[in-house]
């Protein structure tokens, strides 16, 4: 029996049908990846140019299915504050997991396809980054490839005036005028109440929003047993304050803020001039030929100055604090060592302690050979 022969017009038929299918779907994946890519690149921007095609082609697909999670925030009602670190070497996939631990992404595949498009992935800065939690994926992708939103650690020492506060930032990187800071601050009356402790702000925070960090910290800090503790020694925040700054120019060794806080306050509750050396200095201001705001030591022509923070001059308190006390040095006035001591000299061993006495005499008798 013989083969029956294919039909070759019929081959030919099928073949041709499925070029023509084959061209149907190739032109119609390519119209939707067209459409898709346009999409995409609306809000986007176009690919990284470091990306092949089959990258690209793989990204764009993925993203398709998650371009409105790169643009919703999972947090919309919270806008709270997240320190966020990026440490050297980190990639993108292990960013956007540590953003989802951290309640920061719904998706963090999706954050990381996004970075890795753009070509964010190699431009992300390792640092310290303040987010808001009602940030989209976007925002926080572009905060991390923008130096100028990231955040600095600065340290307030204790002691500085509200100038050294503003040198330090402006040297810092803040983007402040050098004086504009103290400027400001002087104008609101802040000095004393620039907390010494560390902060946390973005790089192009204003004066006015550092002031109030600062301001803020330092309420909250007097308020309870520190404020009721004023409150004993027949003083007010700001009288309280005023003594805790000239405390905290006058103590070398830190152990000794209780014992010269009782100087202070009994001197100052005995209607006593406190005759403080940090209270000229203060009034003389920045000396140029020492390139210091604390002039040290002072001449007797430096305590005549006609100052009313001069409190050899003038009895009471000087007008307002001249320097930004720490905790301890606030705390000291709120609990100072029980003493019936009026003045304090120097040790003569250089060891930056003091000779505590009763009586002026005994003060004189205190004096180095």
């Amino acid at each position: 029996m013989r083969k029956r022969k294919p039909n070759r017009r019929f081959i030919s038929i099928f073949i041709l049908f499925l070029i023509i299918l084959c061209c149907v779907t190739t032109y119609g994946t390519y119209s939707y990846y067209s459409k898709v890519q346009k999409r995409i690149e609306m809000v986007l921007g176009p690919p990284s140019s470091t990306l092949n095609f089959q990258q690209k082609f793989s990204l764009i697909l993925h993203i398709s299915r998650e371009l409105d999670e790169l643009s919703t925030t999972k947090q919309p009602n919270n806008d709270g504050d997240v320190v966020f670190k990026i440490l050297q070497g980190e990639n993108a996939t292990t960013v956007g997991q540590k953003l989802f631990e951290q309640d920061l992404l719904s998706n963090p595949n999706a954050f990381t396809h996004y970075l890795i498009y753009t070509g964010g992935d190699k431009k992300l800065q390792s640092g310290t980054y303040l987010l808001n939690k009602s940030m989209t994926p976007l925002e926080i992708g572009n905060t991390f490839q923008s130096n100028a939103k990231s955040i600095i650690n600065f340290d307030v020492l204790p002691g500085w005036r509200a100038e050294q506060i503003g040198l330090a930032l402006a040297a810092s990187g803040v983007s402040l005028p050098e004086k504009h800071f103290s400027i400001v601050a002087k104008r609101i009356g802040a000095e004393g109440y620039l907390l010494p402790d560390s902060y946390l702000f973005r790089r192009n925070t204003n004066a006015e929003a550092i002031i109030n960090l600062m301001m803020n910290n330092a309420l909250d800090y007097i308020s309870g047993d520190i404020h009721s503790g004023f409150s004993d020694q027949g003083l007010s925040d700001e009288q309280a304050v005023i003594l805790a700054s000239i405390v905290q120019r006058e103590v070398v060794v830190e152990d000794e803020m209780p014992l010269i806080a009782s100087v202070f306050l009994n001197r100052y509750h005995a209607g006593m001039k406190l005759e403080a050396d940090p209270t000229v200095q203060y009034a003389l201001g920045f000396i140029p030929s020492l390139n210091s705001w604390w002039k040290n030591p002072l001449s007797l022509d430096d305590l005549q100055i006609d100052s009313p923070y001069n409190t050899y001059r003038y009895p009471g308190l000087p007008p307002t604090p001249i320097c930004n006390p720490g905790k301890n040095a606030l705390k000291s006035i709120a609990f100072p060592s029980d003493t019936s001591y009026y003045y304090f000299r120097a040790k003569c061993d250089q060891s930056g302690r003091h000779n505590f006495s009763q009586t002026f005499e005994e003060h004189i008798n205190n004096a180095c050979p």
